[in-house]
């Protein structure tokens, strides 16, 4: 699975550079059967600009509906 959406990322976005983090159970719930850990991949699309450098907040210029179409169209 992590092949084939890095290969639609870099089919459908022209092999952007892209962060990632592994999430895994929340301190406290250590014990929970039903945690899994999960890895979200976070393509840059845009360079950090003013907002984006002063606030370390970052803009997403493209909808989650849009991204998903984009990576549904590519055929791997």
């Amino acid at each position: 699975m992590l092949g084939r959406t890095l290969r639609q990322l870099q089919q459908a976005f022209g092999d952007p550079d892209f962060n990632y983090a592994i999430h895994s159970v929340p301190k406290g719930e250590e014990g929970n059967p039903y945690y899994h850990w999960r890895l979200q991949l976070m393509p840059r699309l845009t360079k950090a600009a003013g907002l984006e450098l002063g606030s370390g907040i970052y803009v997403n210029i493209i909808s989650r509906e849009e991204s998903a179409a984009a990576m549904r169209r590519v055929r791997v």
